[in-house]
């Protein structure tokens, strides 16, 4: 089979590359390639950088801008640029919901099924960040609409997201749409998290971008008046922000940067913790990713969270005993629910706290 794989708008596997995550995106392909003998094709919104990635990845083809052409008019002729690759395609599939109008005008053109990504909500989160009623937030919904009527299938990592779109758009079926959770790797996290050595601080390890989403600002101000230590990989418009934030309010914090897989590994090997205090989010790889690496987490009880107990038994369906990993700690999250303006710090700091004590508990438990 011969599978034609269209990146987010305007992304390549340099956007990837640079974010460290080159590696682990393609991994699924790869098992896939070798499982099941299937032939992949990447559309890519790179240039002529991305043929560096055709000699790394030869078991890949990879179609990109060799004419530097903008985005929106490559986007438009993908359907002319191609020929060759669209017809021999099987199937067009989305990396994500946006972008998904370029595959969908090649999808018609060449007579190919189309099968639509989603690993987050495209309209839930543009009406987080700008509103339910924005300009955006209504042009996601009115993009959803259109690309579901084109789609032959339709994909979401969780249940909640595939019944809210449901709800949202009634004239798609249920039997247009399937539930396939994000892909870990494995390997990538063994051997398995072990508490640290005892340590008066509390060490808590963050992975992501560093925007408005993630909540990291109000996280540095719960810690301002604890014994934490905040490891923070990633990067993003905020960090300088967030420097002189952790400066000013005397809160220990190393900035990592980006880091390949491995790398990260290795950093929240050291923690005691992981934490992701966004204010919204699909499902989270990082979160799944702390999850199979087996460590104590604490999360935001918000929408891409709150099919935590469904998660765990994803991930550590692969683990030697979730049944301990449950008890000890339950849920693998513990929720926070947002409260307004100042009552979310409060909260977050009495949670921080409790974390605290249960990783002491833990320690006390291992000896």
């Amino acid at each position: 089979m011969k599978v034609t794989l269209f990146l987010t708008y305007g992304n390549s596997l340099g956007t990837w590359d640079r974010a460290g995550i080159l590696e682990r995106e393609l991994a699924i392909y790869k098992e896939q390639a070798r499982r099941y003998q299937i032939d992949l094709t990447i559309f890519s919104y790179g240039k002529k950088s991305e043929r560096e990635y055709q000699e790394r990845f030869p078991e890949i083809k990879i179609c990109f801008n060799h004419l530097s052409l903008p985005t929106m008019i490559y986007g438009k002729l993908a359907p002319l640029l191609f020929p060759r690759m669209l017809q021999e395609a099987n199937v067009i599939k989305t990396n994500q919901m946006l972008g998904a109008h370029v595959a969908a005008s090649c999808s018609r053109k060449y007579g190919k099924p189309l099968y639509v990504r989603q690993g987050y909500s495209f309209w839930e989160s543009e009406s987080e960040k700008w509103g339910k009623h924005s300009s955006r937030a209504r042009f996601a919904l009115k993009y959803e609409k259109v690309v579901s009527g084109e789609a032959h299938h339709l994909a979401f990592s969780t249940k909640r997201m595939a019944e809210e779109f449901i709800r949202r758009h009634t004239v798609v079926g249920k039997d247009k749409v399937s539930v396939l959770p994000n892909y870990v790797v494995e390997k990538t996290w063994s051997p398995p998290f072990k508490v640290p050595s005892r340590s008066t601080r509390l060490r808590i390890g963050f992975v992501g971008k560093f925007t408005e989403q993630k909540n990291l600002k109000n996280l540095v101000e719960a810690c301002s008046d604890l014994d934490v230590e905040l490891a923070l990989i990633g990067s993003g418009k905020l960090e300088n922000a967030l420097r002189d934030q952790t400066k000013r309010r005397a809160v220990p914090a190393t900035f990592h940067g980006r880091l390949i897989q491995e790398e990260v590994r290795e950093v929240l090997r050291k923690c005691d913790c992981f934490i992701l205090p966004s204010n919204y989010e699909g499902q989270p790889k990082a979160l799944l990713e702390a999850m199979m690496f087996g460590m104590p987490i604490i999360g935001a009880n918000i929408s891409g969270k709150k099919n935590l107990s469904w998660m765990v038994r994803t991930v550590y369906s692969q683990r030697h005993h979730p049944e301990v990993l449950e008890w000890l700690f339950p849920g693998c999250c513990w929720r926070v629910r947002r409260s307004v303006k100042g009552g979310v710090i409060k909260c977050a700091q009495l949670l921080l706290r409790i974390a605290a004590l249960i990783v002491l508990l833990t320690k006390i438990l291992k000896f």
